[in-house]
């Protein structure tokens, strides 16, 4: 919105990391990127970062993933393929951007059933017709 592009980064071949690195430090990471974009001046800058973890460690989710910025102005990041040695799953997170890194998160769920992945979530009001108030 306004000049800027949300991303989301799978953390595929990023320089510096390994998958099969024995520190955590030096494995890959998906990451949600927010940048603004000045046509005038042709620069893009990078406003706003966030790294899911599972945890404790960053999530890396390299094959599907997906980033929305809602109405609220929150953001909703989809780790849809997050692997480990074992087995694959998934983590949603609703965040709230703020700073330059990181955020406030107000939802969190995950699939940790092994086998699991999803391209994308949409965030839904309710699941009933006219709220969750109607009879």
């Amino acid at each position: 919105p306004n000049g800027t592009i949300l991303l989301y980064d799978n953390g595929n071949d990023r320089p510096g990391t390994d998958p099969a690195a024995t520190d955590p430090a030096g494995r890959p990471y998906s990451r949600t990127v927010l940048y603004a974009i000045d046509d005038d001046a042709g620069t893009v800058t990078q406003e706003w970062e966030y790294r899911s973890t599972v945890d404790g460690a960053s999530a890396y989710a390299f094959f599907v993933g997906d980033a929305d910025m809602l109405e609220n102005g929150n953001v909703l990041v989809t780790n849809g393929g997050i692997t480990d040695p074992a087995t694959t799953n998934v983590q949603l997170v609703e965040v709230e951007p703020t700073g330059s890194s990181g955020g406030n998160v107000v939802f969190e769920a995950r699939v940790d059933e092994g086998g699991w992945f999803t391209y994308r979530a949409r965030r839904v009001p309710s699941l009933y017709i006219g709220g969750p108030d109607a009879g």
